[in-house]
């Protein structure tokens, strides 16, 4: 007799990935002018200029950590959707106010609550 659950969580272990980076992908899409605003501050103001090496940066310690990562449960927390309408919320009040701070802040809430929803708060926390 097949384990029904087994096969469920197999099954959604395997999407992961594909869900996560459809997720990243349309928020970059969705966040493409303030990432570009953002890049052309830290490009032209000698105070921010290493901004620039944060993604990079970011992307290099993920990798450093993957087998770690790969260790660790993988449970869907859906505190990351609380957390995605939050930061949703607070992009909305930085267009409408014209309050760009408050728009790249919610950049760094989108990505954790993508991570949160998806991979789950181990995995979250570890990061």
């Amino acid at each position: 007799m097949k384990d029904v659950t087994s096969d469920r969580s197999h099954s959604w272990r395997s999407r992961q990935p594909i869900i996560g980076g459809l997720l990243m992908a349309a928020g970059v899409w969705s966040y493409w002018p303030v990432l570009s605003d953002l890049w052309d501050f830290w490009r032209h103001n000698a105070d921010y200029s290493v901004g620039q090496l944060v993604p990079f940066v970011a992307v290099w310690m993920i990798w450093s950590y993957r087998h770690e990562l790969r260790k660790l449960p993988v449970r869907t927390c859906w505190w990351g959707l609380l957390v995605l309408l939050i930061s949703q919320a607070l992009r909305l009040a930085g267009l409408y106010y014209m309050y760009g701070s408050v728009e790249r802040y919610s950049i760094v809430l989108t990505i954790a609550g993508v991570v949160l929803l998806v991979w789950g708060y181990q995995v979250a926390r570890q990061l």
